[in-house]
């Protein structure tokens, strides 16, 4: 894709680019039409966006330089570090999560045992200790 790139459309792009970093795609395309009707009609939007936009735009970010409609007077969020987005997940699971875990574990062990009848008796058995941990888990 990079071979079929006119040069006198990407020379327009630039120019305009230049002149009004917020333009839109369309913007964009209609200026370099004008330069390469040719090359420039042959694409889908997605391909002239990638081939003659993007490219300024990339460049214009790596140098710091906010562009279009992402110019915020906020500033953003401070992020977590790396370490704390780790031990997030060794936070306690509330009661409500533990019992969803129980619960889920033993419809997969009846599914395991689905084939087997007297499995399927062993765990159905057992449903009075499966409730009572239930029980012990939500603190009641």
């Amino acid at each position: 894709m990079a071979k079929d790139r006119s040069k006198r459309a990407l020379a327009a792009a630039k120019r305009l680019y230049k002149r009004k970093p917020e333009g839109t795609t369309e913007e964009f395309r209609r200026v370099c039409e004008r330069a390469d009707k040719a090359t420039i009609g042959k694409l889908t939007n997605r391909e002239f966006n990638a081939s003659y936009v993007l490219p300024f735009r990339r460049s214009a970010a790596l140098k710091g330089r906010v562009t279009g409609k992402r110019r915020t007077t906020k500033s953003s969020p401070q992020r977590a570090t790396k370490g704390a987005r780790r031990r997030g997940g060794r936070r306690k699971l509330t009661p409500e999560r533990r019992i969803a875990r129980l619960v889920r574990e033993r419809d997969a062990e009846l599914l395991q045992a689905a084939n087997d009848p007297s499995k399927v008796y062993q765990i159905a058995a057992g449903v009075d200790e499966f409730a009572a941990t239930i029980v012990k888990v939500a603190g009641r």
